[in-house]
């Protein structure tokens, strides 16, 4: 063999043989990057996707869909019944923890406080009745606490007030502070003013009813703006009707 080849070969040999050496050492990030994970730990990162999806499905949707039926149940409930009380009270009591952290909570803390002041408007006992409404205040509160801009909560609130007031007149007071209260936090309310007005006509403060209808009436006739739909335009034009009927009965009995 030639002995130049012969040399030339040794040292590509020897060049090669120190490559592998020096790969087997240190081998590249990318290659250890891209090593697959165990089938153990793929399996159990597969079965906890899996439960995690489970989970959300439970607590997202089936949970809601179980406080619908049990909801469905309570709404049945005939509120003169001796035992209506606390069949309403139980069902919301297993209501509650299907509806925490969801979209369909307060929506059914309204309906609980509606069933709540059906119950108390039938209650004999003024003591029971009045705890059906304390009770009924004491879930709006909580309403209040979750979401305090809730565009019901002031509307409910005053109802629950206003029926309240009739059972103990002693609420009279308190029924004009949340007036005051609500058309504070919510100045271009009309329904506010409309609620306002038509309770002060009931007591017989004829003047100050007409000024929060016809404030009310001003803030309905602003709500005429673009891409209003016809149904709610159809309610406006109602509403504002039914504010100017009022109108006019009310200047009758200023007059007399």
């Amino acid at each position: 063999m030639n002995p130049v080849r012969e040399e030339n070969h040794k040292g590509s040999t020897q060049a090669s043989a120190r490559d592998f050496r020096s790969e087997q050492a240190c081998p590249e990030p990318s290659r250890r990057g891209l090593r697959p994970a165990p089938n153990g730990m793929t399996k159990t990162l597969g079965i906890l996707g899996g439960l995690s999806a489970l989970f959300l499905i439970w607590f997202i949707v089936i949970r809601p869909a179980i406080a619908g039926i049990y909801l469905k149940q309570m709404e049945t409930v005939d509120s003169q019944s001796h035992f209506a009380e606390y069949k309403i009270k139980d069902l919301h009591q297993t209501i509650i923890p299907l509806t925490k952290f969801t979209s369909a909570e307060i929506p059914y803390r309204y309906r609980y406080v509606e069933l709540l002041m059906k119950l108390a408007s039938v209650e004999k006992d003024s003591e029971k009745k009045k705890a059906l409404y304390q009770e009924a205040d004491q879930e709006l509160e909580i309403i209040y606490q979750k979401n305090p801009g809730d565009f019901d909560y002031y509307p409910t609130l005053i109802n629950l007030m206003i029926q309240w007031k009739k059972a103990d007149p002693s609420k009279n007071e308190e029924v004009k502070q949340i007036f005051q209260q609500a058309v504070s936090a919510n100045s271009n309310n009309g329904f506010l003013y409309y609620l306002w007005g038509e309770e002060l006509k009931e007591v017989g403060e004829y003047q100050l009813a007409k000024e929060k209808l016809t404030k009310a009436l001003a803030l309905f006739a602003g709500s005429n703006f673009p891409g209003i739909t016809p149904e709610i335009e159809k309610n406006l034009e109602l509403i504002k009707a039914e504010i100017h009927q009022e109108l006019v009965e009310l200047e009758k009995l200023i007059k007399n």
